[in-house]
C-alpha cells in the first residue's frame, strides 16, 4: 500500500539546502537506505535487537533485593562490557 507520502521519500530532500553539503549528502544517503530497504506494502522489518538496559537492570535489581546471583552476574557482566561505547 504504497501511499503519496511513500512516493514522496523518492523525490530530493529539499530541507537539507541550508545544510553543510556533507550533513545534506548524509541526510540524502540514509534516506535512499531507508526507501530501499522498505517492502514494497510500505513497511520495514528488520530483527528486533534488545538493547542493554534489562541486563544492566537486572544486575540492579539482583542487588537490590540482596539476592545476587554472581554466575549470572558475571555473564550479563561480559555481556554488557562487549557492547559498550
Amino acid at each position: 500500500m504504497r501511499d503519496d507520502a511513500s512516493e514522496r521519500a523518492n523525490e530530493p530532500v529539499e530541507h537539507t539546502q541550508n545544510f553543510p553539503a556533507d550533513l545534506a549528502r548524509a541526510i540524502e544517503g540514509a534516506v535512499d537506505a531507508l526507501c530501499a530497504a522498505q517492502h514494497a506494502e510500505g513497511y520495514w522489518c528488520y530483527e528486533l535487537e534488545a538493547d542493554c538496559t534489562i541486563p544492566a537492570e537486572y544486575i540492579l535489581m539482583m542487588h537490590y533485593f540482596g539476592v545476587i546471583d554472581e554466575s549470572l552476574q558475571a555473564k550479563l557482566a561480559v555481556y554488557l562490557r562487549a557492547r559498550q561505547r
